[in-house]
């Protein structure tokens, strides 16, 4: 534990993002249309990216978050295991409905990044962002339901769940 205390003493981490932030704000010069650092690093934890790698970085971070949403939602698309068949449960066919859309803009999302490693630019890289990051404020209130759906599966009869499972 001392090490640690150390490390943080010594103001690495703290320079370090300090780094993070003085790339983000160049950028946000540069394109105003970003949104505000604390605002972004809120939602992709934008700040422990290496700003020597550029704005394809910053992608890459962006596109961890939808690569694991979207396949938590892939899972009960087609639940495969114990746990995704109990979990399912806790979904009404509504849910399914809203779970879907979700995938789908997940999904468009990321193979729009996947573009983005054959044909890109900063400016490009910049639109790309600032596109996820609105649509992932209007896709976190049903991703947030999406959990919470998840979770209700657990509270689901287990032996009911179990004849399914092991019948």
């Amino acid at each position: 534990m001392n090490k640690i205390n150390n490390f943080k003493k010594t103001g690495f981490i703290q320079s370090f993002m300090e780094k993070v932030r003085a790339f983000y704000n160049i950028l946000r010069k540069k394109y105003p249309k970003l949104p505000k650092f604390e605002d972004i690093d809120n939602e992709f934890e934008i700040k422990t990216i290496d700003p020597s790698l550029g704005v394809k970085e910053l992608r890459r971070r962006v596109f961890e978050k939808l690569d694991m949403y979207d396949e938590f939602l892939e899972s009960y698309i087609e639940p495969e295991g114990f746990s995704c068949m109990v979990e399912s449960r806790g979904f009404s066919e509504k849910d399914m409905q809203v779970l879907f859309e979700l995938y789908r803009k997940l999904t468009v999302l990321m193979k729009e990044a996947l573009k983005l490693t054959l044909d890109s630019n900063e400016k490009k890289e910049i639109d790309y962002i600032c596109k996820v990051y609105t649509e992932w404020l209007k896709m976190k209130p049903n991703l947030v339901k999406m959990v919470d759906c998840a979770i209700k599966g657990w509270f689901t009869d287990f032996e009911e769940v179990q004849q399914g499972y092991f019948g």
